[in-house]
């Protein structure tokens, strides 16, 4: 009987479809090249934008970019700790008020062929700071959605905090409430794509610097 049992479980798993590799393109504003979310079986992940690659590999999520001395690689965690630190810095001070972001939802969209509902937050002290995104609860794009959120959504919300940190956790709500398929006129989703991907295109290019060598980039490109 214990034999059978075992038998049964062995056979439930082997007819589990495996997920699929995944490769999405997203549009970006302007002339920029397009955004690339590759996204394999195996968890591994790879976001190609503008100048930079966001890469997980093995569980741990890394940042490939270059400067004037060239390509380098480093740990997302420790460009954030940093990029935290630099924003901290003085800036120009102004009142956040009393009224943070609200969301609000606004009907449905379709982007790239996938249904979404549209959300926007918005800011009564700086309406300027308003921002509309589709997200989409499509259980298809669910990984798509969590590779996003991981990879995208520290750096962008690192980015608003500076102007009102209310707006960074309404942004982080948000990337976390599905796959964002649209973000403002920034960018959107224009195709899906299930091909197998080979898995050289998820090798680092070169052993990560330390924290201390980024910051030394960072101030070195600073100081040009």
């Amino acid at each position: 009987m214990r034999l059978c049992w075992t038998a049964a479980i062995a056979l439930f798993f082997a007819a589990s479809p495996a997920e699929a590799d995944v490769t999405a393109r997203y549009t970006l504003a302007g002339d920029a090249p397009p955004m690339i979310v590759q996204v394999r079986d195996n968890g591994d992940s790879r976001v190609v934008v503008t100048d930079a690659v966001y890469l997980t590999a093995g569980g741990t999520s890394y940042l490939v970019a270059s400067d004037a001395q060239g390509q380098f690689v480093v740990r997302k965690d420790d460009f954030l700790s940093l990029l935290a630190e630099l924003m901290r810095l003085p800036g120009p001070s102004r009142s956040l008020g009393e009224a943070g972001p609200v969301i609000s939802e606004h009907g449905t969209e379709i982007v790239g062929g996938r249904p979404g509902r549209v959300f926007r937050i918005s800011m009564a002290t700086n309406p300027a700071d308003n921002m509309e995104f589709v997200v989409s609860d499509d259980p298809a794009l669910a990984t798509l959605g969590r590779v996003v959120a991981n990879e995208l959504e520290p750096f962008f919300s690192a980015m608003v905090a500076r102007t009102d940190p209310r707006l960074a956790v309404a942004v982080n709500d948000l990337f976390h409430r599905g796959a964002v398929i649209r973000l403002g006129n920034q960018w959107h989703l224009e195709s899906i794509e299930d091909a197998p991907l080979p898995a050289s295109q998820f090798v680092l290019p070169s052993a990560p610097i330390g924290r201390d060598a980024l910051a030394e980039r960072l101030r070195a490109r600073a100081a040009r």
